[in-house]
């Protein structure tokens, strides 16, 4: 399950903003971003890309992707079970780092964007889930505990998020083809790690193993 933030705060306090300027930052540190937006919109319609998607979801299909040459949109029924931590355990799972706008109510660590001139105090103060407040003003008196960070101070905040993210450190492994990542699954990354590290410790002079690096040059191509 990836590590999740919400990015909270009143409308118009840049919350938008920070978190364009984080993903290029995470991204840089080798790790990999996805977004979430919550919105209390209801009566978003949808354009005229997704008026037949939109009808194949009224029929009854449980998911519906539009494949067009930009990109893809997927759409689905929002079940009343699902909350942000099951979005992101269900669909974004690969990524190591999810940044959600908005959420505030969320049982999940929030960094909150807080402008004195938009709303008079931040919205999360007493929320326990609150790890720091990005602002260029002072925070009220009595919860001079809580982390601020001035808006520009990007590589401060990044610093803040893998420390607050940070998991334990376990074994690794990276797979490259043709310069690639190849993301790998639980079973996959085990299988492989166990299979090398198991065949290598039968070779003689490597007692203090703790980095291995295979690099294959196939004489042809695989199909």
């Amino acid at each position: 399950m990836p590590e999740t933030i919400a990015i909270c705060g009143a409308s118009n306090s840049g919350k938008t903003m920070l978190i364009t300027r984080l993903i290029p930052a995470l991204k840089e540190q080798d790790l990999s971003v996805a977004t979430l937006k919550h919105t209390h919109h209801q009566d978003i319609q949808p354009d005229m890309k997704l008026k037949d998607t939109g009808m194949h979801l009224e029929a009854g299909a449980g998911m519906v992707i539009l494949d067009t040459k930009e990109g893809m949109i997927i759409q689905r029924s929002k079940q009343n079970f699902e909350k942000l931590k099951d979005i992101a355990a269900r669909f974004l799972s690969q990524y190591d780092i999810v940044l959600a706008e908005g959420y505030k109510s969320e049982p999940v660590p929030k960094i909150e964007v807080w402008q004195k001139s938009v709303a008079a105090r931040p919205l999360c103060l007493e929320d326990k889930n609150l790890l720091a407040v990005v602002s260029t003003d002072d925070l009220p008196d009595g919860f001079s505990n809580i982390p601020v960070f001035m808006p520009d101070d990007i590589d401060s905040i990044v610093s803040f998020i893998i420390n607050k993210t940070a998991r334990p450190v376990e074994t690794s492994l990276l797979l490259l083809v043709n310069g690639r990542k190849v993301p790998l699954k639980g079973f996959v990354k085990d299988f492989l790690t166990g299979g090398i590290t198991g065949m290598v410790d039968s070779l003689r002079g490597f007692d203090d193993m703790h980095n291995l690096e295979i690099i294959i040059n196939l004489k042809k191509p695989l199909h």
